[in-house]
């Protein structure tokens, strides 16, 4: 599972040394008009032809560093927060405000105890217990942008697909573990904030909640807190 950590960082470097000759960017969702001082007027039916036609809805790739939390039973399994998370989407732009399709990510939640003694049927065991929790969501993802015309763009979004929970119990170097696939919602709220006046590339930040329903030794559902930061771009 570290491998899986370590790939979008790896790629994050290689897209920002190719980004910027390949990506053909404006946000909100399409290319200004050529024919146009002021592309993002919403009065002028030149624009709104042009903006409207099928090939000018680049793709809107995101990439992000996650930071999460546990919630309910599966904090109490694992209290600590995992820095140990990335999120990445691509999403099509269908109108002015609105843009559908895939994300998906992974989390690692770990918690090493200290050594205790615990009381099993017919025996004690003296045991460093560590717990750990791993998620690989991949979930259909739609997003609703509040505003076009501005450089700052609020949005909300849900996504609902599947969850894999990696569930692991280690006594020592003995584990107990458990695999399965899981309905996921997650809704969240963010902020794009382009770099240039260009906007080819810019920052992406959001916050939002996780849930999937699971039942395994102490884990009575899997829901989390999330915050991400990172980069999106629309490429052609």
């Amino acid at each position: 599972m570290k491998t899986i950590f370590r790939i979008p960082f790896i790629l994050l470097v290689i897209g920002l040394s190719t980004i910027s000759g390949y990506a053909q960017v404006f946000y909100p969702p399409y290319p200004p008009s050529p024919y146009r001082p002021h592309p993002y007027s919403r009065h002028n039916d030149d624009y709104t032809t042009y903006s409207n036609r099928p090939s000018n809805h680049p793709l809107l790739f995101s990439l992000n560093y996650n930071v999460s939390g546990l919630l309910g039973s599966s904090h109490d399994y694992i209290g600590k927060v995992s820095p140990r998370g990335w999120n990445a989407s691509l999403l099509y732009p269908i109108n002015n405000h609105w843009a559908v399709g895939l994300s998906g990510g992974y989390q690692d939640y770990y918690e090493k105890l200290p050594r205790q003694i615990y009381h099993q049927p017919g025996s004690d065991i003296s045991a460093v217990q560590t717990h750990v929790i791993e998620t690989i969501p991949i979930l259909a993802t739609g997003q609703y942008y509040f505003s076009s015309e501005k450089n700052f763009h609020p949005y909300v979004s849900l996504g609902v697909g599947i969850n894999n929970i990696n569930y692991q119990k280690w006594w020592g170097e003995y584990e107990e573990s458990h695999n399965s696939w899981n309905f996921a919602v997650s809704p969240a709220v963010g902020l794009q904030i382009p770099f240039t006046k260009s906007q080819t590339v810019g920052l992406n930040v959001q916050a939002g909640y996780a849930y999937s329903p699971y039942n395994y030794n102490d884990v009575k559902n899997v829901s989390n807190w999330f915050g991400q930061i990172g980069l999106f771009a629309q490429l052609k």
